[in-house]
């Protein structure tokens, strides 16, 4: 009776639903506050998940070019989510349940077609429920959560679906283009690809992968714009990426691999003990034995499937050791770095490996009945685990704590910059647990996600040890000094100290920060000893809220006015310019920042564009080369000889993001439309 109903895929649908719904259900008040967790804590924040950073430029820190946003498109979905009458605690928890459920279904729908239905319905769970996907729903990269059902559709479609006609290759485009979601998962896909046109030649069209990869290029163009015009380099990237990496996060044993224990970084092994994972150790073993089958039988008919699935298998934990990071040959080491956590090959190494499993077609009952009781052993031990050990916050606490704050934003916006005290990131909240774990607090020591995702445009907190003596934060507590902070624009400063203290001591060694604890940790006269190091330039506006007096406009120059339009684009107003000013933009300087007339086309003043302050814009404005230049209506002049002038300050790669956007939506369209036109025919 129960085999029949679940001979209905819809019946498996439910059923996976159902099972996700409850295992997360401790979590219907909020998830996070660890690691990469940083879903917004109230609804209205939820669309700046696309807002905050859609332009090809972001006002992040000081403002730096769009760097890789894979997730472009899919991030403008998740913002739609503000539209629904949902506080966001809900909508994080039926969006982890849908992306479980969805990958689950899919894994049960490829596997389905060479095992029974229990076996089937096990493996569709433990997609989810295994210590490498439980890594990920720890550290909160909720990019790579989004990719990983999007990944397991494109390998559904290639095994059950694929063709080599127009229609799939147009199909395969789409999955590849949205699998970049988390961008490792481009080299998933691309790597699985290759592999499956090696193994079916009969498959591959040339004229079909080209068509295929123009439309992928071209949906990802918003972003790649910035690539391709020079706005941001791969290698700059790359460099900060290196820069920021550490030995923990960049190799894993083989052993540990084994075992699904992986890097130190992926933190699995805080969760499990030593027998558990001896116990998983056997699902590697039962998955090289049935690889050395598959190999072993390669010429038998319709085995080049399994083939592609251990070959596939075989390589990612090869590349989950990080053996490729001592490759110096360009353009090998440029991107590597961006591969610098290891732990990110894991949970699609283990979807391999159930695969695998799936595919083995085992014949003998015992041996049958063996693996299933394995495997539903190993599911509850993962059940448990994912339904108690991730961690919790309680987002109707955080709103009411930091209410006031945004409030008062809200009600004294103004173009500058906030910064929020304690610094350093890796913050506990004080009435949350602080389990410790061997030394890591793995439920409470996160980022501020609270206004990272508030549209407030700080100064992040989110600093590495190699990075901190060289940071602002690091300059005020050693020096109390701030006129630093007037260079960049930061006119407030907000005490959370009564709300969360920063644990980054227990990530950065004592040398780094002096062995003093007093320079990291909460400091309660602080404010005062700023104050008393200040006087007269800080004041206290709200309770736990201070103002820097006279600090420099985000603009500003002689007779300067502005008016911020957008993150790219500025209105900028210059009255009684007799001879010539210093225009001062207080933003990370680039080449592509240009002062031009109102087409954002005539770009003045060129010559004279520099830096200042280590970091930002500067450019002499001068009334001659606008008389020079422009059109008498386009400035006027005053009795005394001096002219008033309206400027437009614009990042011109904006421009080319501009023409990506539309032949983004153009290719969606044409390739969703071309599918339905086929469909109605048929």
């Amino acid at each position: 009776m129960i085999k029949k109903i679940f001979e209905k895929n819809w019946a498996v649908f439910a059923l996976y639903t159902i099972i996700f719904a409850i295992i997360f259900i401790p979590y219907i008040k909020g998830i996070g506050n660890f690691w990469d967790w940083g879903w917004p804590v109230t609804n209205e924040d939820i669309s700046n998940i696309f807002w905050n950073s859609s332009y090809s430029w972001t006002d992040f820190n000081l403002g730096r070019p769009l760097v890789y946003a894979a997730d472009y498109w899919g991030r403008l979905v998740l913002a739609s989510l503000e539209l629904l009458p949902l506080r966001s605690e809900t909508s994080i928890y039926l969006l982890l349940t849908a992306i479980s459920t969805i990958s689950s279904y899919l894994l049960y729908l490829i596997v389905r077609k060479r095992s029974g239905i229990f076996l089937s319905l096990i493996i569709g769970i433990l997609a989810i429920i295994n210590p490498a996907f439980l890594y990920k729903l720890v550290s909160g990269h909720l990019d790579y959560l989004i990719s990983y059902p999007i990944f397991i559709g494109l390998i559904y479609f290639i095994f059950c679906k694929f063709k080599k006609d127009l229609k799939s290759y147009i199909v395969l485009a789409i999955l590849v283009a949205l699998v970049g979601f988390q961008i490792q998962y481009f080299v998933f896909a691309l790597l699985f690809l290759i592999l499956y046109f090696i193994f079916k030649k009969e498959q591959f069209s040339i004229k079909y992968s080209i068509i295929s990869a123009t439309i992928a290029i071209s949906i990802n163009l918003p972003w790649l714009s910035n690539f391709l015009m020079g706005a941001n380099k791969v290698s700059s990237i790359s460099g900060r990426a290196s820069s920021v990496s550490f030995e923990g996060a960049m190799s894993a044993k083989i052993q540990n691999i084994l075992v699904l224990a992986f890097s130190d970084a992926t933190t699995i092994k805080y969760y499990f003990s030593k027998p558990e994972f001896l116990y998983f150790g056997v699902i590697s073993l039962i998955i090289l034995t049935i690889v050395a089958i598959f190999i072993t039988k390669h010429k038998t008919r319709n085995s080049s499937d399994e083939l592609i699935m251990s070959t596939m298998w075989l390589i990612l934990a090869l590349l989950s050791t990080g053996f490729f990071h001592a490759i110096k040959v360009v353009p090998f080491s440029t991107l590597s770095p961006i591969f610098r956590e290891v732990g990110h090959f894991a949970p699609v190494a283990v979807l391999f490996g159930l695969l695998i499993i799936g595919y083995s077609k085992i014949k003998k009952r015992a041996f049958y009945l063996g693996l299933l009781a394995y495997l539903l052993i190993f599911g509850a031990i993962n059940v448990y685990t994912v339904a108690t050990k991730l961690p919790k916050t309680d987002y109707s606490k955080a709103r009411e704590k930091f209410q006031n704050y945004i409030t008062f934003w809200d009600e004294n916006q103004s173009i500058s910059r906030v910064l929020t005290y304690p610094f350093f990131g890796q913050y506990s909240y004080f009435d949350q647990s602080k389990d410790d774990v061997r030394g890591r607090l793995i439920e409470n020591s996160g980022t501020d996600s609270v206004v990272d995702n508030s549209g407030i445009e700080s100064i992040s907190n989110y600093i590495q040890p190699q990075e901190l003596k060289d940071s602002e934060q690091y300059k005020i507590v050693t020096t109390y000094d701030v006129d630093n902070l007037k260079d960049k624009n930061v006119k407030y400063i907000f005490d959370f100290s009564e709300i969360w203290e920063s644990n980054f001591e227990r990530y950065a060694g004592s040398e780094v920060y002096d062995n003093d604890l007093s320079l990291i940790k909460n400091d309660p006269d602080f404010f005062n000893k700023l104050m008393e190091k200040n006087p007269g330039q800080i004041v206290e506006v709200e309770e736990n809220i201070f103002e820097i007096l006279d600090t420099k406009d985000r603009i500003y120059g002689e007779n300067v006015t502005f008016e911020k339009i957008s993150p790219v684009k500025y209105k900028i107003n210059i009255s009684n310019l007799k001879e010539s000013t210093d225009l001062t933009f207080l933003e990370s300087f680039h080449s592509g920042w240009k002062l031009c007339q109102h087409n954002t086309q005539c770009f003045l003043f060129d010559e004279s564009h520099r830096e200042v302050f280590g970091y930002a814009n500067q450019w002499t404005v001068d009334s001659d080369s606008i008389i020079n230049n422009l059109n008498k209506d386009h400035y006027s002049k005053n009795e005394d000889g001096s002219i008033d002038v309206d400027l437009i300050l614009y990042f011109k790669p904006q421009t080319y993001q501009n023409i990506g956007i539309v032949l983004a939506i153009l290719t969606l369209i044409g390739s969703a439309g071309y599918l339905i036109v086929l469909k109605l025919k048929r």
